[in-house]
């Protein structure tokens, strides 16, 4: 179940952007300070959808021009699809609360969106907020073969990231919305939908950046890594279990 705790409605949007949030307090300030300075011109709503925190999360989003629902039901996949069949523009954008968009990064997409009908979807890669150059470099050279595993997995297309993608709403809803009992992989099983729908498009230019706390080397990384490539191959988690909090300071 969710519940509207507070909406300003603007004009009618072109963009809908869907920030899940739970216990974000250190991070989502950076977050919704980043999607309230986008360079577009066209209008944009900012959805953030509490997931149940319980600190300061909701009382620093209420400083931003945002809507705020909120989701009773525990899990990413519920809070997201709380967050898309609440908007109101007809292209939803996808972040994370621990992640920085560029400035560019509405106007990008609604560029694609709108010159290149035939794409259903679009998604670019990211950077980590919180590491140093070394560590981005080496994600850098990482990250083509971890999109090449991942086509490969995807049986010729790569997997929507759920920090950063965009997709049309019409698209979105006739793919069914997200599979709320996923309480991982939501973002790769709807991606499985998706591209039997319409084209999933790749823009590096879309790049952001994240948090690095998913992917430290921990046994919660490597359940997250089984799940991925479970998810990918049968459609369906290797443990289907919610994430630990990870909100300490790193």
């Amino acid at each position: 179940m969710y519940c509207i705790q507070e909406q300003k409605l603007q004009k009618q949007p072109i963009i809908s952007v869907v920030v899940p949030a739970y216990n974000e307090a250190r991070l989502i300030t950076a977050c919704l300070k980043a999607l309230s300075e986008q360079n577009i011109g066209a209008p944009y709503e900012i959805i953030v959808v509490d997931n149940g925190s319980q600190d300061a999360t909701i009382a620093l989003a209420k400083k931003f021009n945002v809507t705020i629902l909120k989701e009773q039901h525990r899990g990413v996949g519920y809070a997201r699809q709380t967050g898309f069949m609440h908007t109101r523009g007809s292209i939803i954008a996808s972040t994370d609360a621990d992640s920085i968009v560029p400035k560019h990064w509405l106007q990008t997409i609604h560029n694609i969106m709108k010159t290149n009908k035939k794409y259903g979807a679009v998604w670019g890669p990211y950077t980590f907020s919180d590491r140093g150059k070394l560590w981005n470099w080496l994600a850098a050279k990482i990250f083509p073969k971890m999109m090449w595993a991942d086509k490969k997995l995807g049986k010729g297309t790569n997997h929507l990231p759920g920090t950063n993608f965009a997709i049309r709403r019409d698209i979105f809803l006739q793919a069914g919305g997200f599979n709320v009992n996923f309480k991982f992989g939501e973002d790769i099983e709807l991606s499985q939908r998706v591209k039997k729908i319409g084209k999933i498009f790749f823009d590096p230019k879309l790049m952001i950046a994240t948090h690095s706390r998913r992917y430290k080397p921990t046994f919660d990384f490597v359940k997250y890594l089984l799940n991925f490539v479970k998810t990918a191959r049968t459609g369906k988690p290797f443990r289907n279990e919610l994430p630990r909090a990870t909100n300490k300071k790193t």
